[in-house]
């Protein structure tokens, strides 16, 4: 908590104001970078330091807060990093890497230069950055003396890659030979020089006797010039391993020897990569099912009943795989896994196939019996280790059961308590408002049928103005009433009966007679589709009636002209009735043929009434509102423009 006080002061207490203007702080970043003298030990044959530092300081010299700041060196040719920081690490942080205002950091490197015999000036720069500042450029000059010295410039060469070729069941080339030259460059002669060979892993000698450490021929070499033979040593290696992924194995080869004071020279080193390529294991085979499940002589049941799934998967390839998973897919239409099934449907693996190997799934499959013919798709399929699916599938046929011998059948039967729901006008109420539906299903086939299921649907009836009537319901109050129910097993011959309670839900408020449809579904584990009981039907009486009001004659109605006219996209149809009465109104075309009927019967008040046209689809022209109030009818024109 104190330290995120002391930074916010930090940042807030460094900005000044003054008139007009905000100065904000910012940090400013400095830094030099020294380097040792390198002096040649020509008796000892190297440099002194060697490997040398370069070491970089920084100081904040501004009001705010730098972090974090980090530098990267930039190192000329033939020179290299040394040590820990070899070979990439050219980039660091800061010690420490927050730089408060007028703070200072460090930071150092690690170089190496060979042997020359010429003087070198290196010049190796450094920039140290923070994200709230600009970048900072140091620079050290390094002078690298000439060594009065043999100089070795060893060299390495490699196959570019190894390639598997399964005709010889080998990769190519495999043995190969890797080869080590070696020049002096120096000015004067290298004796005893030598030549020593560092395996990477998974590479072996050809020869077990053949030494790592060779002399080069002639062992004593003096300056090179081009004309001259350049010696070499060969060393014939063997790849090993048959790997899944690409390998990179590095050759590092040193060469080393003395001058000619008898001092030992420093070992040089070169590095040479060959490409090995990876191995995908590669796996075969085919799922085995019978080619159909047909029809036994008595035509009770399909055989082979079970049946048998077998999966034999074997390793064709150069490298063993390892398996993950492996599951059977087939559709649910009466087939079921056997409680004696060797594999379950899906099942965890952790399991090595060598090449050559094989491993073996099988399932046992229980078949039910159907009336109607199926051609069921069966897949298998092996998870690798990579997640890779290796997958098989095949479609088998299976016959139906004779119909004139065995049948899973299920009959249905509908009832309704109420053929008729009356509306009571001077109670305002419907006789009677409840009734009961009654559904039987009875198992009409020769074999028991499981998993039975029984509901009741039902259709409402349609109006022209309101599309669907809503008109009944399931009582709520009712135990357990739901329209959806289940039983474990019928019986071949037995029935089962099941009540519903319907209440009305609203009136039928029209003014002609609406019926509801019912009708009673049943399906069993057995059957592949439901059977359909017959149709009841309920009868509900409107509630508007007709004798109750007084037909109007000519001239108590008036339909008064629409406004606007002409109109683009709606007019306001009014009409005025002396008696409360029953309004139709229609829009018909020039030749009086219906467009929009508006009113259906429709029973309005005494008073002024209007209605809104809207005229969306309706082409531009003439067109007449005709209105109807019992034996009255009267007409409007109106003209729809675009």
């Amino acid at each position: 908590m104190l330290r995120s006080l002391f930074l916010l002061l930090m940042f807030t207490g460094a900005a000044s104001i003054t008139v007009g203007s905000v100065a904000t702080a910012q940090p400013v970043l400095n830094c030099t970078a020294s380097a040792p003298v390198i002096i040649a030990d020509n008796a000892n044959v190297r440099y002194t330091p060697m490997p040398f530092p370069v070491t970089v300081t920084v100081t904040n010299t501004g009001t705010a807060l730098a972090s974090p700041v980090t530098a990267t060196i930039i190192v000329p040719p033939d020179l290299h990093l040394a040590g820990d920081d070899a070979p990439n690490g050219y980039t660091k942080s800061l010690q420490p890497s927050w730089l408060f205002p007028q703070q200072s950091g460090q930071v150092q490197w690690m170089l190496r230069h060979p042997p020359t015999t010429m003087e070198r000036q290196c010049v190796i720069k450094v920039w140290v950055k923070t994200p709230n500042a600009d970048s900072s450029l140091c620079e050290a000059t390094v002078i690298i003396p000439p060594l009065d010295s043999p100089i070795l410039a060893p060299r390495c060469y490699v196959p570019d890659s190894l390639h598997f070729v399964d005709a010889e069941d080998s990769y190519v080339p495999n043995p190969f030979t890797v080869r080590l030259t070696c020049v002096n460059n120096g000015n004067t002669p290298a004796e005893d020089v030598t030549g020593t060979l560092i395996l990477p892993p998974n590479v072996e000698l050809v020869d077990p006797a053949d030494s790592l450490s060779k002399h080069f021929s002639p062992s004593t070499l003096g300056k090179w010039r081009i004309s001259d033979p350049v010696p070499e040593l060969t060393w014939v290696v063997r790849w090993v391993p048959r790997l899944r992924v690409q390998a990179m194995p590095e050759f590092r080869f040193t060469v080393t020897g003395k001058s000619f004071a008898g001092v030992r020279l420093d070992s040089t080193e070169v590095r040479c990569q060959t490409r090995i390529h990876g191995l995908v294991p590669l796996f075969g085979g085919c799922m085995r099912i019978p080619d159909s499940l047909g029809l036994r002589a008595d035509g009770m049941d399909v055989e082979p009943n079970p049946f048998t799934v077998r999966y034999p998967l074997r390793n064709i390839s150069h490298i063993s795989g390892r398996l993950s998973r492996v599951y059977l897919s087939f559709p649910p239409d009466g087939l079921t896994l056997n409680s004696s099934s060797p594999w379950p449907i899906n099942s965890s693996l952790d399991t090595l196939v060598a090449p050559g190997d094989s491993i073996v799934f099988e399932w046992v499959i229980d078949v039910a019996n159907r009336i109607t013919r199926r051609n069921v798709l069966i897949q298998a399929v092996v998870i690798d280790d990579e997640g890779n699916p290796i997958m098989c599938e095949d479609r088998m046929p299976i016959a139906n059961v004779s119909d004139n011998i065995v049948r899973w059948r299920l009959d249905g039967t509908c009832t309704s308590s109420e053929e008729r729901l009356e509306f009571d006008k001077p109670n305002a109420t419907y006789i009677p408002d409840t009734f009961l539906i009654t559904g039987t299903v009875r198992n009409a086939g020769s074999l028991d049928l499981h998993e039975i299921t029984t509901r009741i649907t039902w259709l409402n009836p349609l109006d022209e103005q309101r599309n669907e009537m809503d008109l009944v319901e399931l009582d709520p109050n009712a135990s357990g009433n739901t329209s959806f129910r289940t039983h474990d097993l019928l019986h071949r011959g037995d029935s089962l009966t099941y009540a519903w309670k319907f209440r009305l839900k609203d009136w039928n408020r029209t003014w002609s007679m609406k019926y509801v449809r019912f009708n009673l579904e049943a399906g069993a584990k057995e059957l592949s589709a439901a059977a359909v009981g017959n149709e009841a039907r309920v009868e509900i009486s409107p509630s508007k009636i007709l004798t109750s009001i007084t037909i109007p004659t000519p001239g108590i109605c008036t339909l008064n002209p629409v406004h606007p006219n002409p109109f683009r996209a709606s007019t306001t149809i009014s009409f005025r009735l002396e008696k409360a009465a029953a309004v139709t109104l229609v829009v018909t075309d020039a030749l009086g043929r219906e467009v929009r009927r508006l009113l259906h019967a429709e029973y309005y008040s005494e008073g002024t009434h209007a209605l809104s046209l809207d005229a969306s689809g309706m082409t531009p022209g003439i067109y007449f509102v005709r209105m109807t109030v019992g034996e009255a009818q009267q007409f409007s024109r109106m003209i729809l423009v675009r």
